[in-house]
């Protein structure tokens, strides 16, 4: 969460985060902070948290060689966060699941659950898809991989800025605004009489890969824009394919929404509970697979 921090060596071990690259004398820092500790508001409630502290434990430093100790330490017998294999978010959500009396609630961790669920609702998709044409099976299979893709990469993208920046709740109105805004922009490119098919598939590419880019560079405009270029690309989807067919429209609408539908449904049961448990970031590139299954049943 902090751009640099600072860990003591007493015997409580205190970790200090600094608002900003620390390039301060952290001796003449440490003296200044401990002379007027008992002056400054935290003294109080430190006090009250931490029977017996003393303030001159912050002046006992760990060498290089004690964190990497500690750290190795600590890895050996904690699960710990990655920016690319966020998992101890999952660990921790299946221990607080498994310990509630409801029997849902502990089966929702189980991945056969999911897989199961998974494949019903694509059999049923098929099922229903095939019943109304061949047109129905191609165009609704395309819309229920992109309604897949959107989702997951949005649950992706929430999950990875919460683990570069440690602090999600107060941009989650604004990566949603962003993504509804991705969804109205592809919409209306969808006015020209070419398609641009192709080219909308590989900017989709483009638009997961700028995804997983943000987990290894943490630039926050990379961030925004791929959450918008993949909700643009994917919302584009639909009303294009609606250009397609002439004979009934309002048919070919409901198929093409119930397909949307059910992908993000099937994204929003496998994702957090699959995909970035076991694979993290990496969840993006079966996204990108996916990607190209869209150009394979290019229409």
């Amino acid at each position: 969460m902090f751009p640099s921090s600072l860990f003591s060596a007493g015997d409580t071990i205190y970790c200090i985060g600094f608002a900003a690259s620390r390039d301060t004398d952290i001796s003449n820092y440490l003296s200044h902070y401990i002379k007027h500790f008992e002056q400054s508001p935290d003294a109080h409630t430190i006090y009250g948290l931490v029977p017996g502290f003393n303030p001159n434990e912050f002046m006992m430093q760990f060498q290089p060689s004690q964190i990497e100790y500690l750290h190795s330490k600590i890895k050996e017998t904690t699960t710990l966060n990655t920016d690319t294999l966020p998992v101890a978010y999952f660990t921790y959500l299946s221990y607080l699941l498994h310990q509630s009396d409801s029997l849902l609630m502990k089966s929702i961790t189980n991945p056969y659950v999911h897989t199961f669920l998974l494949l019903l609702i694509i059999a049923a998709n098929v099922a229903f898809f095939k019943s109304r044409s061949s047109a129905h099976l191609h165009f609704g299979s395309i819309i229920f991989i992109s309604g897949y893709i959107s989702m997951a990469a949005m649950i992706i993208a929430l999950i990875a800025y919460q683990n570069v920046y440690g602090m999600l709740y107060h941009k989650i109105a604004l990566c949603n605004g962003l993504f509804m805004l991705g969804l109205a922009i592809g919409s209306v490119t969808t006015f020209s009489k070419k398609d641009f098919y192709t080219f909308r598939i590989i900017l989709l590419f483009v638009g997961l890969a700028m995804l997983f880019a943000f987990t290894v560079f943490h630039h926050v405009l990379v961030f925004y824009t791929s959450i918008m270029v993949i909700a643009a690309v994917t919302g584009s989807l639909l009303p294009l394919l609606l250009k397609k067919e002439t004979v009934n429209n309002k048919l070919l609408a409901s198929t093409l929404d119930a397909a949307d539908h059910s992908g993000a449904l099937c994204a929003a049961l496998t994702t957090p509970f699959l995909l970035l448990p076991v694979l993290g970031m990496y969840s993006i590139g079966v996204l990108i697979i996916l990607s190209l299954m869209l150009l394979i049943c290019k229409p």
